[in-house]
This record gives C-alpha cells, sequence and structure tokens, in this order.
C-alpha cells in the first residue's frame, strides 16, 4: 500500500535527484524501454504486466506516426493526470493554500531560496539574482489564482513513451516530482523547454503544438491557457536549472545559457 503522504513534494524537493544531476551522473544512467502497464486493480491489489514501449522523439523517427494525433492523445493524458488531484481526498495540509501560507507566497519563497543558494556558490551572481527577486514579486500576483490538481512535475518528451506493438497507447514516466501543485506548472514547464530548445519535445510542428495546446484547454474546461503563469513558471524553471548547471559545472557553457535565460526572464517583456 503506497502512503500518499509520502510521494507529495513540494516542487523538487529531492535530493537523491539533484545530487544525480549534480554530479553528472544522469547522462550515464541506463536505461530501459519495458513499461508498465495496467491491466487490473481493486482495493487489495494492483495487476501489471510489463511491455516494450520507445520514447516519443525515437518512435517519432522509427514508426510513421501521425504528429498531431499523438500531440492530441497527449494533451488528453495530462488533462486526465491534472483530474486526478479534485477527484481524491486529501489531507489538509496538502491542499492549496496550506499552513497560512498562499500558493504564491510558497512558490516565492522557493524561487528566493535558490537564488540565494546560487549567490553562495557565487557570488558575483547577485546582482542578477537581485533582478530575478525583483521581477519575480513584481510579478506574484499572477500566482493569485491558480487551479490545484496532480502534476507531473516532468512532462516532457524525454518522459514519454509510445507502445511498440501498434503504436496506439501513450506511456508517461518518471514520477518523482509528482506533486499536488498548479496545474499550470506542466504546462509552463513544456513551453519553456520548447522555448529553450531543450531535451526531446512533445510537439515538433506549430500545427502539432496548436492541437496539444487547445486539446489541453478543452479537456481541461477551460478557455485559454494563462500565458502570464507561465512566464512566472519559465522564471522559476530558469532559476532552478541554473543552480543545478552551476553546482554542477559552476561557469561551465551549460551554466552560462541558463543564467542568459534567467537574466532574458527577469528583464524581458511579459
Amino acid at each position: 500500500k503506497i502512503d500518499l503522504l509520502s510521494i507529495f513534494v513540494f516542487f523538487f524537493n529531492d535530493p537523491a535527484t539533484t545530487e544525480i544531476y549534480t554530479l553528472s551522473l544522469h547522462d550515464a544512467l541506463p536505461i530501459s524501454n519495458l513499461v508498465p502497464d495496467l491491466l487490473t486493480s481493486d482495493d487489495n491489489s494492483v495487476s501489471l504486466r510489463h511491455v516494450n514501449a520507445t520514447p516519443i522523439h525515437i518512435a517519432r523517427e522509427r514508426y510513421d506516426l501521425d504528429g498531431c494525433a499523438l500531440a492530441e492523445s497527449l494533451a488528453t493524458v495530462l488533462a486526465s493526470i491534472h483530474r486526478i488531484g479534485p477527484a481524491i481526498s486529501l489531507p489538509p495540509e496538502l491542499c492549496l493554500p496550506s499552513k497560512g501560507a498562499t500558493w504564491a507566497a510558497r512558490a516565492l519563497d522557493h524561487l528566493d531560496a535558490m537564488t540565494r543558494a546560487l549567490e553562495r556558490m557565487d557570488q558575483s551572481l547577485a546582482p542578477l539574482m537581485g533582478l530575478v527577486r525583483s521581477r519575480a514579486t513584481d510579478e506574484l500576483g499572477v500566482l493569485a489564482d491558480v487551479r490545484a490538481g496532480f502534476v507531473h512535475g516532468d512532462f516532457c518528451g524525454a518522459n514519454l513513451l509510445v507502445s511498440d506493438d501498434d503504436h496506439s497507447r501513450v506511456y508517461v514516466v518518471d514520477w518523482e516530482w509528482a506533486a499536488i501543485a498548479d496545474t499550470e506548472l506542466d504546462i509552463a514547464r513544456i513551453l519553456w523547454l520548447d522555448k529553450i530548445g531543450r531535451g526531446p519535445k512533445v510537439w515538433t510542428t506549430p500545427k502539432e503544438k496548436a492541437v496539444f495546446l487547445a486539446t489541453y484547454a478543452s479537456s481541461s474546461g477551460r478557455t485559454e491557457l494563462d500565458d502570464r503563469h507561465h512566464q512566472w513558471y519559465g522564471l522559476w524553471f530558469a532559476v532552478s536549472h541554473a543552480l543545478v548547471a552551476v553546482g554542477r559545472e559552476r561557469r561551465g557553457s551549460e551554466a552560462r545559457t541558463y543564467l542568459e535565460h534567467c537574466h532574458s526572464a527577469a528583464t524581458g517583456g511579459w
């Protein structure tokens, strides 16, 4: 039996994962193409089988996939994940807002802690981190209205697979950053990774992107998505990636790239 309290963490509060990335172990880890496929479940047991699946960026090259149909399926899956939160009974401490602190305050506190950590690593980053904190505080009002739900935390091309047999099923893996949080986080992460050209993509063409976003909006009961939410979280993601990169390589090329994203997000037009 899984203790739900043990898996709901706030943002990326996972020291084991942080160490793997900081020590450059991530790319050296073996990757399996076996994923669990649910057969049956009840109150006492779960029956699984393992099936072969391929990451979507490889599947696109290997199989004749309809990109728009795949984008539609992925958006439907993500909207279904986000509906899990309101459908289950949560302890009060896991609901938003909690413990007297709003979601916005908690998010700002976490971003502030990351910027302070970057300053401790490299004092020359203090002016940039000051800009980041100032912009995040000025724009914090965009987080006043959030939709709480079950969030994957790293819904990106690297964690999405397509079944090898008939290519009709999509699997989502790597749930270590899952949390009850603002569901805009997942969308914001997808858009941010697409913007900076990082990692395998959820979509590969503007048309697929439009299909994904439209399908997600309709599947989640929204008339439109909130770009200002996404921009705030984009700043947050830039800082979190910079923190890992600076910790791993100090002033190397990857660290410089993410620090440039921090500057762009902190000073650009929203």
